[in-house]
Formats: structure tokens, C-alpha cells, sequence
């Protein structure tokens, strides 16, 4: 199917305490950026938040949401503090990110998927980049 993609926790606001989330998140974070750092591909915009991301790389396109069952797996011993921090932080978001060559595509979310989803108390936000490709079968 050629999907590419990723899956994020992100959480972002204005003044993180990094060093709070470190101690009550057991995951070293992909990416750490600190407002006001530049960004970007020409490295000319200024983060407007403090952002702790997470990244796990889509490597199964036939069942992608096995990759999203991963990252949840990993983060499911910190659920309840998560679950706590979406209250205070400005945004904590589970992103999946997707990029295909086709013009459409489809998946399925499993109730065990949801369910556990529903642990962390968010949703998930969809991400798609089509480059508009039929293919004929």
C-alpha cells in the first residue's frame, strides 16, 4: 500500500517542566523543542510552545495501527499521570501521521485500540498527505 507515517504523543505549552515530565514519563522523548527555538525546514519560525514529542515510525503497512498499539504499549505505565497532565498542559495529543502516493485510503481502529486510547483520557488526530495516485486492481 505504501504508507509512510508516524505515530506522536506530543505535549506542548507554553513553559514545560521538562524535568517533571522526565520523572513521570520513563520514555526518552524523540524531540525536545524549547519556545522560541527556530524551526522548520529553512530554520526561520520560532516555536511558540515548549513541545515534548514522542515518535514511533509506522514499519507496518498492512495493520499500521499495529504501530499504534506499540506506542500506546509503551506509554501505558504512564497513563494516569497523562491522563492528569491533559488537564493543565494546553494540548497533549496522540497524532498519526500519514503519507501515501494513493488518492484514498482506509483503516479500521479496533475497540481494543479505543479502549485502551481511553486510558490516557485523549483521542487521536489524523494527519493525511495524498499524493492523488489511482492505482487499478
Amino acid at each position: 500500500m505504501d504508507i509512510l507515517g508516524s505515530f506522536t504523543i506530543s505535549i506542548s505549552d507554553s513553559n514545560l517542566d521538562f524535568s517533571k515530565l522526565e520523572q513521570n514519563i520513563g520514555i526518552v522523548p524523540t524531540k525536545i523543542i524549547k519556545k522560541g527555538q527556530l524551526i522548520g525546514k529553512l530554520k526561520n519560525r520560532e516555536a511558540p510552545y515548549d513541545i515534548w514529542l514522542y515518535e514511533i515510525k509506522i514499519t507496518n503497512e498492512e495493520d499500521i495501527f499495529e504501530d499504534l498499539a506499540s506506542l500506546l504499549n509503551d506509554l501505558l505505565p504512564y497513563s494516569e499521570y497523562i491522563r492528569e497532565i491533559s488537564k493543565s498542559y494546553n494540548q497533549v495529543t496522540i497524532n498519526c501521521y500519514l503519507r501515501s502516493d494513493f488518492a484514498q485510503m482506509g483503516f479500521e481502529i479496533t475497540g481494543a485500540l479505543i479502549t485502551i486510547l481511553e486510558k490516557f483520557g485523549l483521542g487521536i488526530n489524523f494527519h493525511i498527505l495524498s499524493f492523488g495516485g489511482v492505482e487499478d486492481k
